[in-house]
């Protein structure tokens, strides 16, 4: 999945923070639109399928068959200008809806786009492209995305070298020269500037200082308010445009207004009472729930904590409307954003849709398991456990992801689910069309150990969630790699820890190969893999994230998969450098340490005729 960058509120970034600190996120934009089926005007679509190089993705049809063959790392929807965004080996492009390459894979991420155009960045900076992937203004500092027809744009070009913003208008030229220390997008024409700290100003399109706010901190124009802090020790309150106080500061959390309404709370020890106001300071949802989001259409979720002395456990949700009543009771436990009078929910056991009174609708489908759905004219994405499928409106199944992989004529490999909880999810994989069928059932035993080896049970409120999943990442001759990867979240934490563990199989005789069977017994591997290891990660230089003294060598089990040229060696996150740093990987060609493999020992020969 491509990752997005969120706002954190307190740190001093380019663009303002919408709202005071808060838990729930809102949309700025909202109106009552028909009932009636979203449209997507392209009627291709993008899914994964997992294969015995890995999972890849292309496009199909309405009748499930693939229109665009599966050959991209990940793709995205295509928008309303018939363009999709896809990636390969880690970098991004753009196809049109027959598959044509409009960009060549070239950027290191493309943002959705916006107003016509998309943000592009790679190792130069960033660049502004149409749909025909033309670059349109490119700038080595940050872009933003375009609203009302305007990004925000970063220069570093100040005497005293930090950052400063200004506007870049859509044919790339910069109306309002890079001069604020933080900017914010545009709404109904206008938008809020950081000049310098302790003063903010409101400005037009053309840069025109409408009014200005000496205050601490001063959130976006929205509904005719802001929201602001008047000190670093004060709380939240809103003013008007014209800088007149228009609801006391005392709110912890204060969000942006929409439609007359705006999300507030505050904080006891680790508690939240969070509640909905109008732009008089009255309450339209009294503060009595941990968490609140607006749904957009007029509807809130109202989050209550499932164990109020842990309310990091999560929490169940109610719906609400615009006006403040209450519509359902606390039956969700995730609720999405309503489009055209529907929204994706889910109770922990199954995922449907609800229609604007908070009630499940029939007219729509519902799967099993917990996700997310999504409508796209008449047909439903679903993304349930993990896993994609198509569906129309009536329930009937267009196309879902794919549980085997065939290998050759021989062999293949399928996927089983292990779900004993809501909260506990792990796929893991079982092999088929080993000769001894005693030798696959232990295999099979031991990969679905590997998987399972935790237990909760089916009613148990876990303090974490827990992901895993499997891939093939090498096969050749006799030889089978499986990868399985895992992800475990105590919440509350800031990240998880994530996991990962490759099984080197032999599918002729049942053996799970370790590092050590790949060489000579008198070989002293591990001081020869060290040594090169040493070697790459002086190579890297300054450009490196090892921690400088981390590194001692490798261990006689270490961590380790084999493609078919190459021996990786890794280590885990915080081993030998930082959580950002993932799994960090050295690659090693047999070539180069050949002299101490077993060539004729039954691991290599597994793999190499």
């Amino acid at each position: 999945m491509r990752l997005k960058t969120f706002l954190i509120c307190g740190l001093s970034i380019c663009v303002l923070l919408t709202s005071g600190c808060s838990f729930s996120w809102s949309k700025i934009k909202d109106e009552e639109r028909p009932r009636a089926l979203p449209e997507y005007s392209v009627k291709v679509y993008p899914a994964p399928v997992n294969t015995s190089t890995g999972i890849k993705w292309g496009y199909i049809g309405l009748d499930g068959n693939f229109l665009i063959k599966p050959t991209f790392d990940y793709a995205e929807l295509f928008n309303d200008n018939g363009r999709a965004i896809v990636s390969k080996n880690g970098l991004y492009g753009i196809i049109d809806s027959e598959g044509k390459t409009v960009l060549n894979f070239q950027y290191d991420y493309i943002s959705d786009y916006s107003d016509g155009l998309a943000i592009a960045t790679d190792k130069s900076g960033y660049k502004v492209i149409n749909k025909y992937g033309k670059i349109v203004f490119e700038n080595k500092g940050y872009i933003s995305s375009f609203n009302e027809g305007y990004a925000i744009v970063e220069s570093n070009n100040s005497p005293d070298a930090h950052s400063l913003y200004g506007y870049l208008n859509r044919e790339g030229k910069i109306v309002i020269p890079p001069q604020y220390e933080s900017a914010g997008d545009f709404n109904n024409g206008r938008a809020i500037v950081k000049k310098q700290e302790g003063s903010y100003a409101l400005i037009d399109t053309e840069g025109n200082i409408l009014k200005t706010y000496d205050k601490y901190y001063v959130g976006s124009l929205s509904d005719g308010m802001i929201s602001y802090k008047e000190t670093i020790d004060t709380k939240y309150g809103y003013l008007d445009e014209n800088d007149k106080i228009a609801i006391k500061p005392k709110f912890d959390i204060a969000e942006s207004f929409i439609n007359g309404n705006a999300i507030v709370g505050t904080t006891e020890e680790i508690k939240n009472l969070v509640g909905v106001i109008d732009k008089k300071g009255r309450y339209v949802i009294m503060p009595n729930y941990d968490n609140i989001s607006y749904l957009e259409e007029g509807r809130y979720a109202l989050g209550s904590a499932i164990n109020p002395q842990m309310p990091y456990l999560g929490s169940v949700y109610a719906i609400a409307d615009q006006i403040g009543k209450v519509l359902t009771k606390s039956l969700y436990s995730d609720v999405g954003i309503f489009e055209r009078g529907y929204a994706s929910a889910t109770d922990g056991q199954d995922t449907f849709f609800i229609d604007k009174a908070g009630l499940k609708t029939k007219e729509l489908p519902s799967l099993k398991g917990t996700g997310s759905l999504k409508l796209l004219g008449d047909v439903v994405r679903a993304y349930v456990d993990r896993r994609y499928s198509y569906l129309h409106t009536d329930g009937q199944t267009i196309w879902q992801y794919n549980s085997k992989i065939k290998l050759n004529e021989k062999y293949s490999v399928s996927e089983e689910k292990f779900k004993p909880n809501k909260s506990y999810l792990v796929y893991f994989p079982q092999i088929q069309g080993m000769d001894n069928k005693s030798t696959q059932e232990h295999v099979n035993a031991k990969l679905k150990q590997l998987a399972t080896e935790k237990q909760p049970k089916n009613d148990e409120n876990l303090d974490y969630n827990y992901d895993a999943d499997w891939a093939v990442k090498f096969f050749r001759k006799q030889l089978l790699v499986l990868e399985e990867n895992s992800y475990d979240y105590p919440l509350g934490a800031a990240h998880g820890m994530p996991g990962l563990v490759y099984s080197h199989i032999d599918l002729k005789t049942g053996a799970f190969y370790q590092l050590k069977d790949l060489f000579k017994k008198d070989s002293n591997y591990v001081k020869k893999l060290s040594d090169i290891i040493g070697a790459q990660i002086k190579a890297q230089g300054v450009d490196s994230m090892i921690w400088a003294d981390s590194y001692k060598g490798i261990k006689a089990d270490q961590p380790f998969y084999i493609t078919g040229d190459s021996l990786n060696i890794y280590f885990y996150p915080y081993e030998i450098a930082p959580y950002a740093a993932g799994f960090p990987t050295f690659k090693i060609p047999f070539k180069d340490i050949l002299e101490i493999i077993d060539v004729e020992g039954d691991f290599y020969k597994a793999f190499n005729y």
